[in-house]
């Protein structure tokens, strides 16, 4: 594979657009103008939130299919995912000599029996037939009916709108310019910057995905894609005002954010400097190897250089490619994800909605929270650590608290911890990116323990 690695000429350095040519240039420009437009600008929604580009397109397409269809599509996916993947192994046990009908329908026996599990519980939550605590509205219910759906518009889109900011040099530029800062800071390519703008502003799945395919195309290593997952990919600013509001606390959203900033920042600084994170391989991706070099020469401006990195990546990238290459994204989240997303997320919100685990587990933190003197200390802590089961969880908990000091300390940890299972964990856990389930339930936990005493002093200081 090429990559900006490649000898650049003197004279290139000087006036890259005298060099390369306009059509070159404008090969950079304007998809990757578009990709920051439908990515990384925010623009008003009218109801007192922002959003970006792209979910008005996800918001336009969800409103034209209707909740029922948007339901229906999520499972028939499910559906589709586990029967191919039985007529995979039955009738080509060997596999596909394709490497793309491999990814798609033949997946390694665990996830077969994920698939096949993920779709007999989303028929039965459709019929309505089976125990409770998998069927009902919060644990099976919220996985068919909200997540999935969610997930195919996203990917839809996503699928084949990020290569507009990925391939055709917006990253490579960014990255030239903000190297110095972001990689001594945050220890992480300066391109990365694109990649957590989107997941402030947009939301962290779409910030995953990007993560993700960087690592698989050699720009990101091992540590640093995990940095980025884990530091970085926070719920969107729409569902964060959602969150507030729901715990009753929407009038304290925007020192709520703030926090929440405040709070990432901090950890996105100290995680990656301790394990686990600082003991994942910092070696790029074995299929393909390293395919970035950020170094810019001595003596030319860094928007110069990014400028040459830019045409340099957008020379690389074909239209046909790019469709193609969306086309296989879509189509692997949507039959290798949605599953993970049926089969975890409807069995962890069944523990933590019909089982007592959380209140044992979380005595600790009660103990942390009394040290930090957080009012209704013993109602707060469940909702403090259950949220690496699902996200919107500790925002239904926080009404259960009289104090508003309380729901907002809540709504603070809850967004801060930004790994959950029926989401970011399920997405990585599902990709090439070298973290495991346990290295990410330790920096759940870190991030918990870290954000615990930022935002009880904010508390202390609002309330």
């Amino acid at each position: 594979m090429a990559n900006n690695n490649q000898q650049v000429a003197p004279e290139a350095l000087k006036d890259p657009i005298k060099y390369y040519g306009m059509n070159a240039y404008l090969k950079f420009l304007i998809p990757s103008l578009i990709g920051v437009l439908l990515f990384i600008v925010p623009y008003p929604t009218g109801k007192g939130s922002v959003q970006i580009g792209v979910g008005f397109l996800i918001d336009w397409l969800t409103a034209f299919m209707g909740t029922q269809n948007t339901i229906r599509a999520a499972l028939v996916i499910v559906t589709v995912s586990a029967l191919s993947a039985i007529i995979t192994k039955i009738f080509f046990p060997k596999g596909y000599k394709n490497d793309v009908l491999n990814d798609l329908f033949n997946p390694s026996w665990p996830y077969t029996i994920i698939r096949i599990v993920a779709c007999i519980l989303a028929w039965m939550v459709r019929f309505q037939k089976g125990p409770q605590f998998i069927i009902a509205s919060t644990t099976g219910g919220m996985s068919l009916n909200s997540l999935m759906p969610a997930l195919f518009t996203n990917f839809l889109f996503c699928g084949f709108f990020l290569p507009l900011l990925m391939d055709f040099g917006a990253m490579d530029f960014v990255g030239a310019l903000l190297r110095k800062f972001m990689k001594p800071l945050f220890t992480i390519p300066g391109r990365s910057s694109l990649d957590c703008i989107s997941s402030f502003i947009g939301s962290g799945t779409v910030g995953i995905m990007i993560t993700t395919k960087q690592y698989d195309e050699g720009y990101y290593t091992g540590r640093e894609a995990a940095n980025i997952a884990c530091c970085w990919s926070i719920c969107s600013l729409p569902f964060a005002l959602v969150c507030a509001k729901t715990a009753g606390v929407g009038e304290y959203f925007v020192p709520i954010y703030l926090t929440v900033v405040l709070c990432c920042l901090v950890e996105a600084i100290l995680l990656p400097r301790i394990a686990p994170l600082s003991k994942i391989s910092d070696t790029y991706n074995p299929e393909v190897g390293q395919n970035i070099n950020e170094q810019h020469p001595e003596g030319v401006k860094a928007t110069t250089w990014g400028r040459v990195q830019g045409i340099l990546r957008a020379a690389r990238s074909t239209w046909s490619g790019v469709v193609k290459s969306g086309a296989r994204s879509t189509a692997s989240i949507w039959l290798n994800l949605n599953p993970m997303v049926m089969f975890c997320g409807t069995f962890a919100m069944a523990v933590a909605r019909f089982t007592p685990v959380f209140d044992y587990i979380s005595i600790p933190v009660k103990w942390l929270l009394q040290l930090f003197q957080i009012p209704e200390a013993a109602s707060a802590a469940p909702a403090c650590i259950i949220g690496f089961m699902g996200m919107f969880i500790p925002a239904t908990l926080a009404p259960l608290c009289e104090a508003t000091m309380t729901r907002f300390f809540i709504v603070v940890i809850e967004l801060v911890q930004l790994l959950y299972i029926s989401e970011n964990v399920a997405l990585l856990m599902k990709s090439k990116v070298p973290i495991n389930f346990g290295q990410m339930l330790i920096v759940y936990l870190e991030r918990t323990i870290v954000a615990i005493p930022i935002a009880a002093l904010v508390a202390h200081l609002l309330f």
